[in-house]
């Protein structure tokens, strides 16, 4: 079921309807498709993506081994972007494209950078939307030096356990750094005690 923006910006940036409807208003929705490219690495100038509907896949692939390593995936309800992109000017790290076919709305760089002119309330909402992200970066680095497998697993399991039902496992393994075969061990193990 597509998230509606509006809605989820109130909640998410704590502000009004009336701030986030004004705030929605500057998104565009589109339709993609399963393996639609959204930024690229080395991209400059990202946008701002919240998943209405589908799933979207951070990931870069490692130079010397050829490995995919995925960074984040994005859920219905949630957003997507390169921060060093959007909020520095940086070139992109991350390749971010649709893991399933799906809705987005979508806040481009120029739209984003000009936002304070646009609403007096932005520079508050941004500073919420960063301190958000800061939170869930702090957690997700928490977890990987603090828990084992086994509590990573329960972790998103707990917060997303959607993502089992529709992203690939080797995706899902490698954002909780680990093997697909520790997983498919973990998974197991929690099955059999639950």
């Amino acid at each position: 079921m597509p998230q509606d923006i509006s809605t989820y910006t109130a909640q998410y940036f704590d502000t009004s309807p009336e701030q986030a409807e004004r705030l929605a208003g500057h998104f565009v929705t589109r339709a993609y498709q399963r393996g639609d490219a959204l930024v690229s690495i080395g991209q400059q100038r990202v946008g701002l993506y919240f998943v209405q509907s589908g799933y979207v896949r951070m990931y870069h692939t490692h130079p010397d081994t050829g490995k995919e390593i995925t960074q984040w995936i994005a859920a219905p309800g949630g957003f997507a972007t390169d921060a060093g992109a959007l909020f520095m000017g940086l070139p992109s790290r991350w390749r971010i494209e649709m893991l399933t076919d799906g809705q987005l709305s979508v806040l481009n760089y120029e739209a984003y950078r000009t936002l304070a002119e646009q609403l007096p309330e932005w520079p508050l909402l941004e500073r919420a939307f960063i301190k958000k992200c800061f939170y869930a970066i702090e957690q997700r680095v928490y977890a990987h030096l603090s828990l084992s497998a086994e509590g990573r697993y329960h972790t998103l399991l707990e917060q997303q356990p959607d993502l089992f039902n529709h992203v690939p496992l080797q995706y899902i393994a490698s954002m909780l750094g680990m093997s697909p075969e520790t997983l498919s061990r973990v998974r197991a193990r929690a099955s059999r005690t639950s």
